[in-house]
């Protein structure tokens, strides 16, 4: 008789104590390790270029940790505090320049403070983050595999995580910077734990995949659109940087290491001008005046001329090719091709939205800052789902057909959808025979001798024991 099923309630219980119970794999603040070795660079890179006075060492690596925790998620807040109780009077709005009046009786409050709030998503942190997990990760597979050391690995990894953001809180002066640690922690346990199952449950993933042949072909179709997106945001993003460093010499310390972190979002912000996609900065104002500018290729064909705007195309299309190179290499049928490409755009779009930039403020208990408002830079969401879905199918439709000329290329399947030969690849002629010896000749077949249980008499034999001719046997 079958036992009944635990309650949930039960397994979860169950899960939780072995999850406590087992083995903790304390590598996993590696990657919290290495972005703290990344802050101390950074700290001694941009030297005494920081916009506050008196910035040592110490907190120039703090105000970088609370940059590259943004990778994991969450906002940077910059809060001003001031302390007016040593200013008596008033003025009105007049004398504010246009202001208002601050406080209900004209005088000023005892103490205010303003906020500004920043949203970026550094994506080269990001993945420094995924790519140190992974390693730690490899390590820990020939030690222990299961969901519950996966989780193990992720709180892990998220404790390394908050200890980052609290550290990266500093104050200078008036200005309190924070880092948001509920945010960062829980972004860097949803990371860690996605990356921790993909790893340590592998062979588990990989079986009950087989066993759907439909979705494994998507999550195929979807490894390759991740791997052609890495591969054109990095190539994209170093073109970009070394453009800037080229043309701009007054750049400080701070200015080099936010371009070198923020270098694949340059990457994907480089690849949708490339594919016709402007990047577009829209500041609102607290009068309510709003101001949008656009740079596309007719800008650029301004500023630098049509080189670059050939430049950039050529760039675009080398990336469209290199789509669908990696799809017609990687892919097992016309219409997983086209998977990839689907995928290709929407991952496109997905990092078009998270990494642009994003600014905005409040006043606190007076309206002190006139002129904060809500501003944003990235690259347009309409124009880049039209040019990336253009762009990628139209590179998967091209590459069967450059393939073929490849010296090398393997011949690829380019009839139309739905065609005589359907999507499937073409059938490979049977292999020949095995070579096998020559039988040996066969022997010429004996006479079939039957016994009836007869014993003849030896005279009725000849001397070499056979009958005598002509000889009939006689009767006795």
């Amino acid at each position: 008789m079958t036992a009944p099923p635990e309650p949930i309630g039960a397994s979860a219980v169950l899960f939780a104590r072995r999850v406590v119970t087992g083995p903790w794999e304390w590598t996993a603040v590696v990657p919290a390790l290495g972005v703290a070795a990344l802050a101390l660079v950074i700290g001694a890179w941009t030297g005494a270029a920081g916009q506050w006075s008196g910035a040592g060492f110490g907190i120039r690596t703090r105000v970088a940790l609370a940059l590259l925790v943004r990778g994991l998620g969450g906002s940077l807040s910059i809060s001003e505090n001031f302390d007016l109780t040593g200013f008596g009077g008033g003025f009105d709005g007049d004398d504010a320049g246009g202001g208002t009046v601050f406080g209900d009786d004209g005088h000023f409050p005892p103490a205010s403070s303003v906020t500004e709030t920043y949203t970026l998503l550094p994506l080269t942190v990001t993945l420094l983050w995924i790519g140190l997990l992974t390693v730690v990760l490899l390590a820990v597979r020939r030690r222990q595999r299961g969901p519950e050391a996966a989780v193990r690995v992720a709180l892990t990894a998220g404790a390394g995580a908050l200890a980052l953001a609290l550290s990266g809180q500093p104050s200078i002066g008036v200005d309190d910077i924070g880092s948001g640690p509920f945010a960062v922690t829980v972004g860097a346990l949803l990371i860690s734990l996605a990356a921790a199952l993909l790893v340590l449950c592998g062979p588990e993933v990989r079986a009950w995949l087989t066993a759907r042949p439909v979705l494994e072909t998507v999550v195929r179709a979807v490894r390759t659109a991740v791997t052609a997106l890495l591969l054109c945001v990095a190539f994209a993003g170093a073109v970009v940087f070394v453009i800037v460093l080229a043309h701009y010499g007054q750049l400080t310390g701070w200015d080099v290491a936010l371009a070198g972190l923020m270098v694949l979002n340059l990457g994907v912000s480089g690849l949708g001008l490339g594919w016709g996609v402007p990047v577009r900065m829209t500041q609102h104002l607290p009068s309510g005046d709003a101001f949008h500018l656009s740079f596309g290729l007719s800008e650029l064909d301004r500023v630098w001329g049509r080189w670059a705007v050939a430049g950039a195309l050529a760039g675009g299309l080398l990336c469209a090719l290199l789509i669908g190179f990696l799809a017609v290499r990687r892919s097992r049928d016309r219409r997983e091709r086209f998977m990839v490409a689907g995928a290709f755009t929407a991952l496109f779009l997905l990092l078009v939205a998270v990494g642009g930039f994003t600014a905005g403020g409040d006043s606190g208990t007076v309206a002190l800052a006139a002129g904060v408002g809500h501003m944003r830079l990235a690259s347009g969401l309409p124009e880049a789902l039209l040019f990336g879905a253009l762009w990628s199918f139209g590179g998967v439709l091209v590459a069967p057909y450059l393939w073929r000329a490849v010296p090398g290329g393997r011949s690829a399947d380019v009839s139309p959808v739905g065609g005589p030969t359907g999507d499937v690849p073409p059938t490979p002629p049977p292999a020949p025979p095995p070579h096998q010896p020559p039988a040996p000749p066969a022997l010429p077949a004996e006479p079939a001798v039957i016994d009836l249980g007869i014993v003849q008499p030896p005279r009725l034999s000849g001397p070499d024991g056979r009958d005598r001719p002509g000889k009939p046997p006689k009767r006795r």
